[in-house]
C-alpha cells in the first residue's frame, strides 16, 4: 500500500467502527438472532454505517485541520499532519457518502432514510453543532439513536422507546465524559484552538453531567427491564449495565481516561465483559420467553 492509501486508511479511522455495533445491537431483541438472512441484513447495515461514518471523519478532519494542528494528539492526523492531500479526502469522504446511501437502498428505504438522516445530522455537527454548548453533547447522542433506529429498520424490528432512551442517555455520559476529559487536560491556549466550544465547558460542571447522565441511564434501564422489556427475566442484565456504566465513570473521574470513550473499548477488559456478558445474558433471556 502506497503512503498515501496508508494514510488514507488511517483517516477512515477504522478503531472508531466499534460505535457501528449499535446498528447491529437490535438483532439481539429480534425473534431469532441466528435466522441467516435477518444476520446478513444487519451485517449489510453495519457495513453501511462503517462507509459513512468514515466519509463524515474524512469531511471533519479536512475542517478541523487547522485546529488539530495545534492539538497534542490529532495533530498527527493525516490530513493536519500534511500526508493526505484535501482534496483526495473530499473525494474518498464523496465516494463513501455515496457508497452507503447505495447499499442502504439495497436493505430498504426505510434504512436509507436513517443513512441520510445519519449523514445530516453528522454534517449538521461538524458545521455547527459541536460549537454549540450541550448541543455539541446532544448532536453525538442523536448519531447513536440513529443508528439504533437503522438497525431496527433493517431487521423490521419495531424500536422500543426505552432502547432509544437509553441510548441517548448512554451517548451523552460518553459525550460528557469526551468533553470533561480535554476540559481538564488540556491547558487553556490548546483548549482554544482545538475545540473552541470547551471555553464554555468547567470541570464542576462536567463532573455534574457525568454524574446525573450516569444516574439517568441506569434508572431508565432499569425502568426498561421492570416495566418495558419484552420479558421481567431481563433485569438479570441490569447488574452488568450498573457495572458498566460505573467502571465508565470511575475510569474518568478516577483513572483520568476517558479522551476517546472507543479507546476505552478496546483496552478496558472489565468494559470489554460487561458487554460480552450483556449480549450473551440478552440472548439467553429473550431467547427463552
Amino acid at each position: 500500500m502506497t503512503g498515501t492509501g496508508v494514510a488514507l486508511a488511517r483517516s477512515l479511522r477504522p478503531e472508531q467502527w466499534i460505535k457501528n455495533g449499535f446498528v447491529g445491537a437490535p438483532l439481539i431483541f429480534a425473534d431469532d438472532i441466528f435466522d441467516g438472512p435477518l444476520f446478513a441484513r444487519a451485517a449489510l447495515a453495519v457495513i453501511a454505517f462503517c462507509l459513512a461514518s468514515s466519509a463524515t471523519y474524512l469531511l471533519n478532519d479536512v475542517l478541523d485541520r487547522e485546529a488539530d494542528r495545534l492539538h497534542p494528539r490529532k495533530r498527527d492526523r493525516p490530513i493536519a499532519a500534511g500526508h493526505l492531500r484535501v482534496a483526495t479526502a473530499l473525494t474518498a469522504s464523496a465516494v463513501l457518502a455515496v457508497g452507503s446511501v447505495g447499499l442502504g437502498a439495497v436493505i430498504g428505504l426505510r434504512f436509507t432514510l436513517c443513512i441520510l438522516a445519519y449523514l445530516a445530522i453528522t454534517l449538521c455537527y461538524t458545521l455547527w453543532m459541536k460549537h454549540e454548548v450541550i448541543l455539541d453533547v446532544m448532536g453525538i447522542a442523536a448519531g447513536f439513536v440513529v443508528r439504533v433506529v437503522a438497525g431496527c429498520a433493517a431487521i423490521a424490528v419495531v424500536p422500543s422507546p426505552w432502547i432509544l432512551i437509553c441510548t441517548g442517555l448512554l451517548a451523552m455520559l460518553l459525550g460528557f465524559g469526551k468533553r470533561r476529559y480535554e476540559a481538564v487536560t488540556l491547558d487553556h491556549p490548546q483548549r482554544a484552538h482545538s475545540r473552541r466550544v470547551l471555553a464554555n465547558y468547567s470541570g464542576p460542571f462536567l463532573d455534574a453531567m457525568l454524574v446525573s447522565t450516569a444516574t439517568l441511564t441506569i434508572a431508565a434501564y432499569a425502568a426498561y427491564t421492570a416495566t418495558g422489556g419484552t420479558t421481567p427475566w431481563m433485569v438479570l442484565t441490569l447488574p452488568v449495565v450498573a457495572y458498566g456504566v460505573l467502571r465508565y465513570l470511575w475510569l474518568l473521574l478516577h483513572a483520568a481516561q476517558g479522551e476517546s470513550p472507543t479507546q476505552i473499548a478496546w483496552t478496558d477488559r472489565p468494559i470489554q465483559i460487561s458487554v460480552i456478558l450483556w449480549i450473551i445474558l440478552s440472548i439467553a433471556v429473550l431467547g427463552s420467553a
